[in-house]
């Protein structure tokens, strides 16, 4: 179509002067039909600025939150960092002395001063996690797998690796040793399952959990509640009974 100049009628193609007004016609300046003009201006949609932005943050906040998702998976899912020392039977042997030395020290009232080695706790916590293995038998739930504990400066670590299916989990707790009620325990001090750090708030929760796990080992709980003293060094737990006054 040719536009007229003077009074903007359409003009087939072709024309030289408008059928319109006898005006001469531009044939340079060919547009598309009138009708095709405001069918294209009718279809033509316009998404306000404010639409768009809440388009945009929505977007954005679904990211951020499958973002946060997969962190907090993978920091669950991550086996936690351990530094394990290799043990045997000698070292459950020791342990064994070195038990009864504590006992009979503690019955007799008399100061003694016993050194258990990290592999030494190992050698006898892994045994009492067979027991508790083959006394729970094929069980649905979560199964304890193995336990372990890293001694540090001033802190122990206890390691539980839990199995379910093919799941596998790692909760974790730190205590450091504490007689502030008169008896000698391990005070939890922080928690993780994984490598997720847990909040302080929740860190006694999870001690309670623990309980669970360490219910075979209420034995060494009650003999180390009759301690003088405790200190945890690293790979090292020194402990000295009472002397008879």
């Amino acid at each position: 179509m040719i536009e007229c100049p003077k009074c903007q009628h359409d003009n087939d193609l072709g024309r030289i002067f408008c059928s319109k007004c006898g005006e001469k016609l531009d044939i340079s300046k060919v547009s598309a039909p009138s009708g095709v003009k405001r069918v294209a201006k009718k279809g033509k949609k316009t998404v306000p600025a404010a639409k768009m932005a809440s388009f945009i943050a929505g977007q954005a906040f679904k990211v951020v939150l499958l973002a946060s998702v997969s962190a907090f998976l993978t920091l669950v899912w991550l086996p936690p960092k351990l530094d394990r020392k290799g043990f045997s039977g000698a070292n459950l042997d020791a342990l064994q002395t070195k038990r009864a030395q504590v006992e009979e020290a503690i019955s007799g009232t008399k100061e003694v001063k016993v050194v258990f080695e990290e592999s030494d706790l190992n050698a006898h916590i892994a045994q009492v996690v067979q027991n508790t293995i083959k006394a729970a038998g094929e069980t649905k739930g979560p199964r304890l797998e193995s336990m372990y504990v890293q001694l540090g400066d001033g802190v122990a670590r206890i390691t539980v690796q839990l199995k379910w299916k093919w799941f596998r989990l790692a909760p974790q707790m730190e205590a450091r040793a504490d007689n502030s009620d008169g008896r000698w325990r391990f005070a939890p001090t922080a928690a993780w399952i994984g490598r997720l750090r847990i909040p302080p708030q929740a860190t006694p929760k999870v001690a309670e959990r623990f309980g669970t796990f360490l219910k075979d080992l209420e034995t060494e709980r009650q003999l180390f509640e009759q301690l003088a003293s405790a200190e945890i060094k690293p790979g090292q737990l020194i402990v000295t009974t009472q002397k008879e006054s």
